[in-house]
């Protein structure tokens, strides 16, 4: 019985059915994307343009920057393989938006 207890434990996904652990794969894929971008947000704050090297896991090509006059916006190039709609940060609020899904 305690082997039992510490295997749950140690591994609380081991009865999870597939539907389950899929939405919490895509929810983790979603929130290291976010924190990719907040990364892109403090050099944005310092006034650097972003590396190019940031970019989420999964995404071949660079993030897409515009420039409109002073402000700079920073956007994800598929958001669509995390849900959303539109992924992207700016210069002018430094806060990271994500659009048009689910996102709990």
């Amino acid at each position: 019985m305690i082997f039992v207890g510490c295997a749950i434990y140690a591994f609380p996904t081991l009865l999870m059915d597939a539907q389950t652990l899929s939405r919490l794969e895509q929810q983790q894929r979603l929130d290291n994307c976010r924190l990719v971008f907040e990364e892109i947000s403090y050099q944005l704050r310092a006034g650097e343009l972003p590396d190019e090297s940031k970019t989420c896991e999964g995404v071949s090509v660079p993030n897409i920057v515009r420039r409109a006059g002073e402000t700079v916006r920073v956007e994800h190039p598929n958001p669509a393989m995390l849900g959303l709609r539109e992924m992207y940060v700016t210069s002018e609020s430094y806060q990271v938006f994500m659009l048009g899904g689910e996102v709990s």
